[in-house]
């Protein structure tokens, strides 16, 4: 669990080769961390302090990677003690209007740039933190007629194919032993990388997107699975997912309204051949189907390859979730792009968002932290989520009164009400969450000059 005090308390050590810019990444963390959702000038306290702000985010010798390092240290120390880290990994684009100094284009209508995230969790989806972070921008035209996709990287970075094995390799070594699985969605199904994970000894767990042939036969794996028995069935609550925008995303990934599904499991395990390598890989397969879907509603299927342990139903049933735990990625990066509102950021050139994303993960980490752990462990103690000083605060400006020892779901509606947010209205959403946050953390502010005065 990412608490507040420890996103300001682990980015003001970074090392950034001056003990002044050390202590003005503190002043913008602090700043960040209480107004998420606010632009720079918001969250500036002067015109010369915003100007500062602005030399810092456009300084060449700050590294995005020099800011971000203790909070991936920090991420790897709460998961000490806690057994199997599920590292999820996953790739999202940010587009800016306007031009940006040094930017690239995502593709050929939108300029920005993608980043890579590995992101820390249990099996339950309690949140570490970030322990790897790759980013790049496009340029030249599409390879492709009438395709929007551009696909050449810019001068001096690398190619993107190189983000999946590069952050399995960095974040595996940052974990003692084998605790780490890695998980990820179709986009990683490729059998160079399945092939290198397996070699190494990597734990992983990732979809597949090719239906590949077995080796020795004119078998698919999709076939040797029709014939596999039923190992477990599981109830799980399928959450509303938007219409894609693209006539693939469509079909890859179609809208839903939230419901339960009762899902089928089976797994086998199979050799199969690389289709331009020629090299052969035993893998572990788990197929999960659902088997009467509501009318008009598109089926649960997935195949998922993996080299866990599937000979018992427990254990399939643990890859099963490892996966379902990946989901929370996609809401991390919703954390940072609505909760920290970094779209919207009016900073004029590449290096300065780079670093500007740098501050924000962490805090975009805390958000996804204070939501879910409010959401998935309503009964843990408030003090897994909050400090003393700041528990203390807003049990007295909480709009409705909270009981006596208030739990994590207390404190998660308490933060959004003083955002606006209404219980009748359900789970709350980024944007009250990052407003009731911001008032929280004015109120602990205010609260500690009082007591200096």
């Amino acid at each position: 669990m990412v608490q507040t005090s420890s996103v300001a308390v682990e980015l003001a050590t970074a090392d950034l080769g001056d003990s002044r810019r050390s202590a003005r990444l503190g002043v913008i963390i602090d700043r960040m961390v209480a107004q998420p959702e606010s632009s720079f000038p918001e969250m500036a306290g002067s015109v010369g302090e915003l100007e500062a702000l602005y030399r810092f985010l456009n300084n060449p010798a700050v590294a995005p990677e020099a800011i971000l390092e203790p909070h991936i240290v920090g991420s790897v120390a709460r998961s000490e003690g806690r057994g199997d880290v599920i590292v999820a990994h996953d790739t999202t684009h940010f587009s800016f209007d306007g031009e940006r100094v040094g930017m690239g284009r995502v593709n050929k209508s939108d300029q920005g740039f993608w980043a890579h995230v590995a992101l820390a969790m249990t099996l339950s989806r309690e949140v570490f933190g970030v322990v790897g972070l790759r980013y790049g921008t496009r340029i030249g035209p599409s390879k492709w007629a009438k395709s929007r996709r551009i696909k050449d990287v810019a001068p001096g970075e690398p190619s993107e194919s190189l983000r999946w094995p590069e952050l399995v390799h960095e974040a595996d070594a940052r974990f003692d032993g084998q605790r780490a699985i890695h998980v990820m969605d179709r986009e990683a199904d490729w059998f160079e990388l399945l092939e290198q994970m397996s070699m190494q000894q990597r734990r992983f767990v990732v979809r597949m997107a090719h239906d590949r042939a077995v080796e020795r036969g004119s078998l698919r794996v999709s076939e040797v699975l029709a014939g596999a028995r039923v190992v477990a069935t599981r109830e799980v609550q399928l959450s509303e997912r938007a219409e894609g925008g693209t006539a693939k995303e469509r079909a890859t990934h179609p809208g839903r309204k939230p419901r339960i599904a009762t899902l089928e499991m089976s797994a086998t395990t199979c050799k199969v051949a690389g289709a331009t390598t020629g090299s052969t890989l035993q893998l572990n397969f788990v197929h999960i189907v659902e088997r009467e879907p509501p009318e008009g509603c598109a089926a649960v299927h997935w195949t998922l390859s993996t080299n866990e342990p599937i000979s018992t139903a427990e254990e399939v049933l643990r890859i099963v979730d490892a996966y379902r735990a990946r989901w929370t990625i996609e809401e991390f990066f919703k954390a940072l792009k609505t909760g920290c509102s970094f779209e919207k950021r009016q900073l004029g050139s590449y290096q300065a968002l780079l670093v500007a994303l740098a501050v924000s993960l962490p805090v975009a980490a805390f958000l996804l932290s204070l939501r879910d752990l409010g959401r998935n462990h309503p009964e843990a103690p408030a003090e897994r989520m909050l400090t003393p000083d700041h528990l203390a605060v807003l049990i007295m400006i909480a709009r409705s009164p909270m009981p006596a020892k208030p739990n994590a779901r207390d404190v998660m509606y308490a933060i959004a009400g003083l955002g606006g947010h209404l219980p009748r209205n359900g789970d709350p959403g980024w944007i009250t969450l990052g407003r009731g946050l911001e008032r929280l953390l004015e109120a602990v502010r205010v609260l500690k000059l009082a007591r200096e005065m």
